[in-house]
């Protein structure tokens, strides 16, 4: 009996058979067209992807990978017995026809506008998948795999410690700034302040010296600033609850980020930290730097073409009288136009002078006494209270200066004749005539009686024993009081806003300056006063331009002696120091800067500095600059000898 011969299948065979037909089953079957060439791509990168009927293969041709149209993603081995399914998505039956590499590195099965797979390994740079010689499906991002169908997605290797910093300028990857902490470098300071907002100041701590911020203040509870390993600087609410501001500078290459407040006042966010800091990702620029402009320069349109950055000038001086400043002298004015019609931002610092109250040094009284007399033109005359018998014949009584506005009282006497008052003994004061003809009298009497010019604005009459018999019942407010300071600097404050809105320009001054010089240069009387008056008349200022414009902004001056003494810095206003230069033709000595004199409102120096005669006056002007730039103050101005003009 002849047998006739059969195939002989080995166990590896059959299992192989037996795979590849249960792959038939479950993964879908390849259909004809979907076996790729050996020449097909083995990678794609980001954003592009594999639609029906599109595959990969291995680079040696032992494995590929097809997106069937059966909605299956399907990676094979070629055998000997056929091609044998070694992974797939597991989505045949579903409308899903695309695969595509995502930028965040996901690689997600689509189709009728919904995901059905996606790997769910995540990263954002040099991204792209590939089909390897094991079969493997890989994503890679920058040379590190994220994903295989083998393992799943791949944690990143752990970071590197983070290195912190100890410098009080800096903060290092995945360090904190709490609230109340600051960076500190040179003048610039950088504050994470109470009320939520994060601000770079430039001097010490106040609103005047901000030049920037995060814009956050008013954000509710306890805030910290972190440095994120991201390179992202983030500023939270407790908990971490919510971020209400960031550099948003994640995903920038960053890899031990560091925040530097540079010497210069640039907060600079870097990608590393070293000697030699990577690239920078994020700076709030530098603020603006100290310059030295000019005060009282000859016109303001030839410092403006002499190249001086800044320009300040007297708007007006004082008067003895309400409104305690007189009207604009036209420099001011002038000078606004000039740098209006420059085209440029040229700092402008408006000063006025404003006088202090009537008889704030005023003290005891004048007397004209028995029997004594007052002639045409002579007076009584106590702190800024005058009686004067005029050359008209009226006794009139004036609170500062002789000017209809300053009367207190009079004894409409005018065109009469008087010529004589006299304070008779008999206790009657009396106004005669050339001939002794009596044109007014007061109708009182007392024996021995004098007549007194008081302090309060009274002129009084009092008999032996001192009882008063007659007054004009006049008076003037409270000489040195807080209210009486204020209420001057309001009204002065009020004349000058009117002033300088009357001037009919789109620009203001960056300043509206307060110089205490009073009339005639008395110190608006503070001199004589203490931290009460001054805080008291700087507030007045304040509230009276603010009143009329509130887009000016007020401020004061004062010598350093004089900030000391009375406590300047604690008075919420620009301020600016007054010092001088010493010296002869041949010596400059630069004014000395005073221990203590470092509160955060001093915005500038106004120095005084008259130089030698000769041909060398600009260059110690220049040498005199420089001084004043040193002091780190961005609002300055030199002011020197009278009519010279020398280029910036």
């Amino acid at each position: 009996m002849t047998r006739t011969p059969r195939s002989i299948v080995s166990p590896i065979q059959a299992i192989a058979l037996a795979t590849s037909l249960l792959a038939g089953v479950l993964l879908g079957t390849v259909g004809p067209g979907m076996i790729p060439s050996a020449s097909a791509a083995s990678s794609f990168g980001v954003s592009e992807s594999l639609t029906t009927g599109q595959s990969l293969t291995s680079p040696s041709n032992s494995f590929f990978a097809v997106m069937q149209g059966d909605g299956n993603f399907v990676i094979y081995q070629r055998t000997f017995i056929g091609n044998v399914a070694v992974w797939s998505t597991g989505t045949s039956g579903t409308a899903s026809n695309t695969l595509r590499l995502q930028g965040d590195g996901n690689l997600v099965l689509y189709g009728a506008g919904r995901a059905y797979w996606a790997s769910f390994a995540f990263a954002s740079s040099q991204l792209s998948v590939s089909l390897q010689d094991d079969g493997n499906l890989v994503v890679v991002s920058a040379g590190r795999p994220i994903w295989s169908w083998k393992t799943g997605a791949i944690a990143p290797p752990p970071p590197p410690p983070c290195p912190t910093s100890s410098s009080s300028s800096s903060v290092g990857c995945e360090q904190v700034l709490n609230e109340g902490q600051q960076l500190v470098a040179g003048p610039y300071t950088a504050a994470l302040q109470g009320d939520g907002n994060f601000v770079l100041y430039n001097g010490a701590t106040t609103a005047n010296n901000a030049v920037w911020s995060t814009g956050t203040n008013n954000t509710r509870g306890v805030l910290q600033l972190v440095l994120q390993r991201d390179g992202n600087l983030v500023l939270y609410t407790p908990g971490r609850a919510s971020a209400p501001w960031s550099t948003g500078t994640f995903g920038k290459g960053a890899t031990s980020p560091h925040l530097e407040l540079q010497g210069d006042g640039n907060m600079v966010l870097y990608k590393s930290a070293g000697a030699t800091p990577g690239g920078a990702i994020w700076a709030t620029g530098a603020p603006a730097q100290t310059t030295v402009g000019v005060y009282a320069y000859p016109s303001a349109q030839q410092a403006i073409n002499d190249g001086w950055p800044q320009i300040a000038v007297t708007g007006a001086l004082g008067s003895q009288g309400p409104p305690w400043v007189q009207s604009p002298n036209g420099e001011d004015k002038a000078t606004g136009l000039a740098i209006q019609n420059s085209g440029r931002s040229i700092p402008w610092n408006s000063y006025w002078t404003v006088s202090g109250p009537p008889g704030a040094a005023c003290n005891g009284r004048a007397v004209l006494g028995t029997n004594a007399a007052l002639t045409s033109g002579s007076s009584l005359s106590v702190g800024q209270l005058t009686a004067i018998l005029q050359g008209d014949g009226n006794f009139v009584l004036y609170n500062g200066s002789a000017i209809p506005s300053n009367k207190l009282w009079s004894t409409n006497t005018g065109g009469r004749g008087g010529t004589r008052l006299e304070m008779q003994s008999d206790g009657n004061l009396v106004l005669y005539t050339s001939s002794r003809a009596a044109v007014w009298s007061s109708g009182h009497f007392g024996a021995n009686s004098i007549l007194a010019l008081q302090c309060d604005g009274n002129l009084v009459t009092y008999a032996s024993g001192g009882t008063p018999t007659w007054s004009t019942g006049t008076s003037v407010p409270k000489t040195g009081t807080p209210e009486n300071y204020q209420n001057i600097g309001f009204v002065a404050g009020q004349t000058v806003a009117r002033a300088i809105d009357g001037y009919g320009l789109r620009i203001k001054p960056n300043f509206v300056t307060l110089d205490p010089e009073g009339y005639p240069d008395s110190h608006s009387g503070l001199d004589a006063a203490g931290p009460a008056q001054w805080a008291a008349m700087m507030q007045g200022w304040s509230d009276g331009i603010k009143s009329i414009d509130g887009g000016l902004t007020p401020a004061f001056y004062a010598t350093q002696s004089e900030y000391l003494a009375y406590n300047l810095r604690s008075i919420n206003l620009p301020f600016f120091l007054a010092v001088a230069f010493g010296g002869d033709n041949t010596t400059l000595i630069p004014p000395r800067r005073l221990s203590g004199v470092d509160g955060g409102n001093i915005q500038g120096v106004v120095a005084f500095y008259y130089g030698p005669s000769d041909g060398l006056q600009c260059a110690t002007v220049k040498s005199a600059t420089a001084t004043i730039a040193s002091w780190g103050y961005r609002y300055n101005t030199l002011q020197f000898n009278p009519g010279l003009a020398c280029h910036a």
